[in-house]
């Protein structure tokens, strides 16, 4: 048989050994890749449980945001302070609007830090995608006083309430009236006592 070598195995069959034959490797690695392969699918799956059971998000992670519409004050802060645009104010008919877009956010954290009431937070929920676009916005409605003078929604009662009692008592008035109709109103008064004293 020139270089191989003969032997018999516990079952009497005649096995040839060949020298740098490899075959019996390889079926012997293939086999155990076989039997592993089956192992697993009887195991079960190993991923997560996801999206069934949902694990808990990281401690610090800052997921979807969420205004507090009990204690929004709709001053605008969080707006100023966005530096994507994320978050809009806008004036309605006898409303303002507090509206803050999920996939525009970077979850800087600047409208959290800067609000002055803490009516902003970020959630723990990791799931941005959505079909609804009330899903992926964030959006707070709170009733508006309208100015005494042009009668444009201009601030939200909540927070006019709050600036009113700032102003001393005779000047009470100039929270019922827009920024613009306040210039109007303090450049009428600063032209009558011109007049008057001329």
């Amino acid at each position: 048989m020139g270089d191989s070598q003969a032997g018999s195995n516990h079952a009497g069959n005649t096995l040839v050994y060949l020298p740098g034959c490899r075959c019996c490797e390889v079926v012997v690695m293939s086999m155990s890749m076989v039997l592993e392969t089956l192992r697993r699918l009887t195991r079960g799956p190993w991923t997560e449980k996801y999206p069934m059971v949902r694990p808990p998000a990281p401690q610090g992670y800052r997921g979807v945001l969420e205004i507090d519409a009990s204690v929004c004050r709709g001053c605008g802060a969080c707006a100023n302070v966005c530096p994507s645009g994320a978050i809009e104010v806008a004036e309605g008919d006898g409303e303002i609007t507090i509206r803050a877009y999920q996939d525009a956010c970077i979850r800087c954290g600047e409208c959290v830090e800067k609000c002055p009431f803490h009516a902003m937070k970020f959630s723990e929920v990791y799931e941005l995608t959505s079909r609804k676009v009330g899903d992926v916005m964030c959006e707070v409605r709170l009733p508006a006083v309208k100015c005494s003078r042009c009668g444009r929604s201009f601030i939200s009662e909540r927070l006019n309430i709050d600036l009113a009692g700032l102003y001393p008592r005779e000047l009470r008035f100039l929270a019922t009236l827009c920024p613009e109709c306040r210039e109007k109103y303090s450049a009428e008064v600063i032209t009558h006592r011109k007049g008057v004293s001329a």
